[in-house]
């Protein structure tokens, strides 16, 4: 199994791109223009599945809150989406996952993640996994993480190029 394509919208500094993924991709592009962001949205994806992490302590702790994780073009959305199709054996698109997220509250105090949405869909056979199953699903996305971080990724923006 392997991460095919990957979405994200208003993530950092990419307010909405969709990228393909081949079996080898080498990330090229100047300074700034988004490599290292790219790459921190799958390990965002790894956080949130392994043990003792989470989505609260992978935006809180790890990324230092919604405000430095979200686009600063971000103007009338400004809930964050990260999506990833995952490929089979037989390298046909069988999971799509998205989650996207927004904070609470106000202030400085009470900042905490909401969950906007959060799908888990097989492609096969059209079925979507319900929230209450998903986090049995996490075991396999889990794995598939696992297995893709292996900095393999990007394409955005006509700032970068890929070989």
């Amino acid at each position: 199994m392997r991460i095919s394509k990957i979405s994200l919208i208003n993530w950092k500094n990419f307010r909405k791109t969709e990228v393909e993924l081949p079996y080898r991709v080498f990330i090229v592009g100047p300074n700034a223009s988004g490599k290292s962001n790219f790459l921190d949205a799958i390990r965002f994806l790894r956080d949130i599945v392994k043990q003792g992490g989470g989505l609260q302590e992978s935006v809180s702790t790890l990324r230092g809150g919604i405000s430095k994780i979200r686009c600063v073009a971000a103007r009338s959305n400004t809930d964050i989406t990260v999506g990833v199709v995952v490929n089979n054996g037989n390298d046909l698109p069988e999971w799509e996952y998205r989650l996207a997220f927004n904070q609470t509250g106000g202030g400085i105090v009470d900042l905490r993640v909401l969950v906007k949405e959060e799908f888990l869909k097989n492609l096969i056979t059209e079925k979507y996994i319900s929230i209450e199953n998903l986090k049995t699903a996490r075991v396999n996305i889990r794995r598939v993480l696992r297995i893709s971080n292996r900095r393999r990724v990007m394409k955005s923006s006509n700032r970068l190029l890929i070989f």
